[in-house]
C-alpha cells in the first residue's frame, strides 16, 4: 500500500512564504560601547513559575483582536500571546512536529520607539537556553540552534530585541528545529516587554546567555544594530566580516588561541558615514553540545519596482513571479529572499519539500493584494520526490499565519523538462509545493 504524502514546493507570500511540497568604511568617529548589552538572564529551574500571574492578562480568546494583553508595571509594559504554550519539534511522546503551535502572535497597540528597550521573554524547556532554539519575528531570518544543550525543567528566557523589526498590530514569533532534527522542547508564557530608557541614537546589541559558553574552538553570538543606516552597516567579530539582515547579525566565532580556556572577541559595527561602535564579547567556559546543526548563514535577496502601467517579472534563484499590466494600483517594491527551513513553520504531517535550491522564499511586502493574478513559477528537485510519486503530484503552498497550516496555490501546470510548477495567486503570503 502506498503512504500517503504530500509533496510541496515552499515559497513564502505576505510576509508570503512559499514552496513547493509533495504532501507527504572609512574607520573614523570611533564609540566604544563599554558595556554591551547581553542577553539578561536565563534563570535555572523555573518549577515554581506561577502561571496564574501571567495567563490573567491574556486577552478573551473570542476577542483576542479587540485589545493586547497588556500589564503596566511602573513605566514598563508587557504584552502577552493568547497562545500560553508550544511543543517545538519532537518533545517528549511526540513522533512528528504540529506548526498549529509553532508560532505565536502578539499584540501591540503601537510600534516601539527607538528611545524603547525591548525584550522577548518566555519559558523554556528542553534545551538550555535560547542560544539552542531557532526564532524568528515577522519578516525577520532565523536567529540560534547551531550549538544545542538538551536540559529538563523551565527556565526563563530574556533577550533584547530590536524595535525595528516589530509593528503596530500583529506581531508573529516563529519557534523551529531543523526539518532533520532528532529533538525538541517548549516554550509557554512568550511575551514582549517594553521599558522606558534614554537610548543613544545608534547601539551595538549582543545577545549571549548567561555562562558565556564555547563549544570547542567555536563559539556563537548575535546581535543587532539600531539608528541611520544600520541596514548599511558593516559587521566584523575579530577582524572577519559577519553576514547581516536589516542590522540583525549572527555568527560562529574560531578561537583565536586553542590553548585558552578563556577567551574575548571584538565587535565592530561600521556605519557608512565611518562612525564606529565596539564591544568585546568574553566566553569563559568550556561546554559540549548534544547536537550541532549546520545551518546556513548565507542568503540570496532581489527587489525591484514594479509600476502600476508595466508588466513586471522579479526571479531570485529557483523562483519566478510574473505580472502583467496593473497588477499593482501604485508604484510597490517588491522582494523575494532565500529561506531555510528553521525561517519558516514546520510542515504539516505528511508533506515533503521538493523545493530545488532555498528551501523555501519569502516574498514582500506583507498583504499585497494583486488587482490580477499573477503567476509564481517554482523550481523542483527530482531527487526529493519519494518512491511512487512523480511530478504531477507536486504543489506550491503558502503558510496561513492566522489558521497555522499549509495551503495550496492554484495550479496551473507542471513543466517537467524544466522541472517547474506554476502556480497562479492574487496575494502574499507564505507559499510552497505540496
Amino acid at each position: 500500500m502506498k503512504t500517503t504524502y504530500k509533496i510541496a514546493g515552499i515559497l513564502i507570500l505576505c510576509s508570503g512564504i512559499a514552496l513547493v511540497a509533495i504532501y507527504k568604511n572609512a574607520l573614523t568617529n570611533e564609540v566604544k560601547a563599554s558595556q554591551p548589552i547581553v542577553n539578561s538572564f536565563t534563570l535555572a529551574d523555573k518549577q515554581d513559575v506561577d502561571n496564574h500571574s501571567l495567563e490573567q492578562i491574556h486577552p478573551e480568546k473570542e476577542n483576542k483582536e479587540t485589545l493586547p494583553a497588556v500589564e503596566n508595571i511602573a513605566s514598563n509594559k508587557v504584552y502577552v500571546s493568547p497562545q500560553l504554550s508550544g511543543n517545538i519539534g519532537l518533545f517528549g511522546e511526540d513522533k512528528m512536529d504540529n506548526p498549529v503551535d509553532n508560532v505565536f502572535h502578539i499584540l501591540l497597540p503601537e510600534k516601539p520607539s527607538a528611545n524603547k528597550v525591548v525584550w522577548l521573554e518566555y519559558e523554556l524547556d528542553g534545551v538550555a537556553d535560547f542560544a539552542s532554539v531557532s526564532r524568528s519575528i515577522n519578516d525577520e531570518l532565523a536567529t540560534g540552534g547551531y550549538f544545542v544543550q538538551k536540559s529538563e525543567g523551565w527556565k526563563e528566557q530574556r533577550e533584547r530585541l530590536n524595535p525595528a523589526v516589530l509593528k503596530q498590530g500583529d506581531n508573529i514569533i516563529r519557534f523551529s528545529v531543523p526539518a532533520d532534527a532528532k529533538y525538541g522542547y517548549r516554550v509557554r508564557n512568550v511575551r514582549i516587554r517594553e521599558e522606558n530608557a534614554a537610548q543613544t541614537a545608534r547601539q551595538l546589541i549582543l545577545n549571549q546567555p548567561s555562562g558565556s559558553c564555547y563549544f570547542g574552538q567555536e563559539a556563537y553570538t548575535q546581535g543587532f544594530i539600531t539608528g541611520k543606516d544600520a541596514s548599511k552597516a558593516i559587521i566584523r567579530i575579530n577582524g572577519k566580516e559577519a553576514g547581516t539582515f536589516n542590522g540583525l547579525f549572527e555568527e560562529l566565532i574560531e578561537k583565536p588561541d586553542s590553548k585558552a580556556t578563556q577567551w574575548t572577541a571584538l565587535v565592530e559595527a561600521v556605519y557608512p558615514d565611518g562612525e564606529k561602535l565596539t564591544a568585546t564579547l568574553h566566553f569563559d567556559t568550556p561546554s559540549t553540545f548534544d547536537y550541532r546543526n549546520d545551518l546556513k548563514r548565507e542568503f540570496l535577496f532581489t527587489q525591484i519596482d514594479a509600476k502600476r502601467k508595466s508588466p513586471f517579472t522579479i526571479d531570485l534563484e529557483n523562483t519566478k513571479l510574473t505580472a502583467t499590466e496593473g497588477s499593482v494600483k501604485a508604484t510597490t517594491p517588491i522582494s523575494i529572499t532565500s529561506l531555510r527551513d528553521v525561517d519558516y513553520a514546520s510542515l504539516d504531517a505528511g508533506m515533503i519539500n521538493v523545493s530545488a535550491g532555498a528551501d523555501g522564499y519569502r516574498f514582500l511586502p506583507h498583504g499585497t493584494v494583486f488587482d490580477r493574478e499573477v503567476q509564481l513559477e517554482m523550481k523542483y528537485d527530482t531527487l526529493l520526490i519519494p518512491e511512487g510519486y512523480t511530478p504531477e503530484d507536486i504543489r506550491t503552498y503558502f503558510f496561513d499565519e492566522n489558521t497555522h497550516r499549509w495551503v495550496a496555490l492554484p495550479r496551473d501546470t507542471v513543466l517537467q523538462v524544466a522541472q517547474t510548477v506554476v502556480s497562479r495567486t492574487t496575494h502574499f503570503t507564505l507559499h510552497r509545493y505540496d
